[in-house]
């Protein structure tokens, strides 16, 4: 989904199936090369694996694995996809907004 912000437009991607690293890294560089921002939406079971993949990414860059484990990606941030509640089918995404 495509939304527009103050700041600009935003790719707003829903990753349900499991993607390797390189492949984030490819469309979020392929969205920004187009002046889109993208924030990932990524169900829950595949978290774990997406931020493994971030922690030896800044490992490779030379970050310790305490830095490593402490460190986001700005240029990329994901949002794990919770399960739904009270019998409700899909998935929610819950963000929390400095008030």
């Amino acid at each position: 989904m495509l939304v527009q912000s103050v700041h600009g437009p935003v790719a707003v991607e829903v990753q349900l199936s499991r993607q390797h690293w390189d492949d984030y890294r490819r469309r979020t560089a392929r969205y920004r090369m187009s002046g889109v921002q993208v924030v990932w939406l990524v169900r829950g079971t595949h978290t774990n694996a997406l931020f493994n993949s971030r922690t030896r990414y800044h490992m490779t860059q030379g970050h310790s694995l305490s830095a490593a484990l402490n460190r986001g990606m700005e240029d990329m941030p994901c949002v794990p996809l919770a399960p739904s509640e009270h019998g409700e089918h899909g998935f929610r995404a819950i963000v929390y907004s400095p008030g």
